[in-house]
């Protein structure tokens, strides 16, 4: 009976780590599909985005407890892990898909700065800010 009861919640604990594996891997091709799409990526440039968007999710998945415990470091190794992949994604795009990186980047400050001046306005503390943007990533 032991051995029935054990091989059913063995057999449930895997089905649970394939489901969650599954998911995660769709979420890693969806996101290779919007790079792919957004950036014009070629076939050879493919593979090595799947390497660093896996990685991406790799990254914040380790850093996931942290949200609950240390809300403000949790945010900063977010920011760390993103500006990392978009770093080695810098690394393989062409010139013309580095223009659309650029400008996504020129858009991110615009934001960034509109943000600044709409807080500093509403009289937050630079504290109260630097988390409000930390939030962006």
């Amino acid at each position: 009976m032991k051995k029935i009861l054990l091989s059913f919640v063995l057999i449930a604990f895997s089905s649970l780590l394939t489901a969650q594996a599954a998911d995660r891997q769709r979420s890693i091709d969806h996101t290779v599909k919007k790079l792919t799409a957004l950036y014009k990526l070629n076939s050879q440039q493919v593979p090595k985005v799947e390497v660093i968007v896996a990685r991406e999710f790799q990254n914040l998945e380790e850093i996931k407890p942290l949200e609950n415990v240390d809300y403000k470091k949790y945010l900063l190794k977010k920011k760390g892990v993103i500006l990392a992949s978009e770093g080695s994604l810098k690394r393989i795009l062409n010139e013309e898909q580095l223009k659309v990186l650029n400008n996504q980047k020129v858009q991110r400050r615009k934001k960034e700065s509109a943000m600044i001046r709409e807080m500093k306005s509403a009289g937050m503390t630079k504290e109260e800010m630097e988390m409000k943007l930390l939030e962006l990533y």
